[in-house]
């Protein structure tokens, strides 16, 4: 046993063992490695619709979270053949091996050439997300104010925690997502100073990592001073998502009179390519506000719980 010749073949046998476990590893752990959704030319053969296998995926259909990667790829055809990816039902074909979910929907993937294209392979895919940051003013969260009348610690003017907008918001959410983790933060300071505002007291924010960021502030913004509102909200955001590739949402004020603000808001969305979540629906009906609630004005004109709700229903259509 203590032969030194024994334990060298003792030792080539286990490498070997271990070597050929490593050739075990799955194809598509090899290309998630060589490949991060650059498509490339494999060498497959000619596509033939009829007998050509559609392209293998790394996920099946099912719940995934935001921003998780797709692949497809199969080695058993031999002729140059790109594969194509869908989003939209088959409207439109990208040359890529892998798609970003980021939305709840279909993905497709077939392969093509120049001449024929295979079967399709398609996925159902209903996106959840781990991490919320949701940005707001007295909206969204705002502590007693006994002189006014207000006695909460939640969306103001909202008859209890569960009926403000965002615990209704974090129920949806929750219903996907047991353990996302929601951040709530009122930045009504931000809207009534932006044009000096000191952005590195968001780091701790930006460490967050947010998957989903729903920015619900607009009320307090001056509607008399806003020279550079437009470059400041843009930086709070890419601030707030700096580490991240969030969703962003971002609503226009539930108020009259900020029409200026709410075009800016929505001109960011543009730009950016984030969501534009429209309000003012809700501005017209009294019902939506809490004044037969709070003899305080300030108070009442908060959303009612007909209106938290209503503001809940409109920014979930985009999740």
């Amino acid at each position: 046993m203590h032969n030194p010749f024994y334990k060298y073949c003792i030792f080539i046998l286990i490498t070997a063992f271990w070597s050929c476990k490593n050739d075990d590893i799955t194809k598509e752990e090899e290309l998630i490695k060589r490949d991060s959704c650059v498509n490339y030319i494999d060498s497959l053969q000619a596509v033939n619709k009829e007998t050509s296998p559609a392209p293998i995926s790394s996920l099946r259909s099912g719940n995934v979270a935001f921003g998780t990667l797709v692949y497809f790829y199969n080695d058993s055809l031999h002729h140059q053949t790109a594969i194509e990816i869908s989003l939209d039902s088959g409207k439109t074909w990208l040359e890529k091996r892998c798609a970003e979910i980021r939305k709840t929907g279909a993905v497709q993937a077939r392969y093509k050439n120049s001449t024929a294209e295979s079967a399709s392979t398609k996925l159902q895919f209903k996106v959840y997300y781990k991490r919320v940051l949701i940005i707001g003013n007295s909206i969204t969260i705002n502590g007693p104010l006994p002189e006014k009348g207000w006695m909460g610690n939640w969306g103001m003017a909202a008859s209890d925690s569960t009926k403000d907008y965002v615990h209704l918001l974090s129920s949806n959410l929750k219903a996907l997502n047991p353990e996302v983790d929601i951040v709530i933060r009122n930045y009504a300071e931000f809207e009534r100073s932006y044009w000096w505002y000191n952005f590195n007291s968001l780091q701790t924010l930006t460490e967050f990592k947010p998957d989903l960021l729903i920015m619900r502030i607009a009320e307090n913004t001056n509607k008399d001073n806003l020279y550079s509102f437009q470059a400041q909200y843009a930086r709070f955001i890419k601030t707030l998502i700096a580490k991240s590739s969030a969703k962003v949402i971002c609503t226009n004020s539930f108020w009259k009179g900020l029409e200026d603000a709410d075009n800016i808001i929505k001109d960011v969305t543009i730009k950016d390519e984030y969501i534009y979540c429209d309000l003012s629906s809700l501005r017209n009906d009294p019902s939506y506000r809490a004044f037969k609630q709070f003899s305080d004005e300030s108070v009442g004109s908060h959303p009612s719980d007909k209106g938290m709700k209503a503001i809940a229903e409109l920014i979930a259509k985009n999740l």
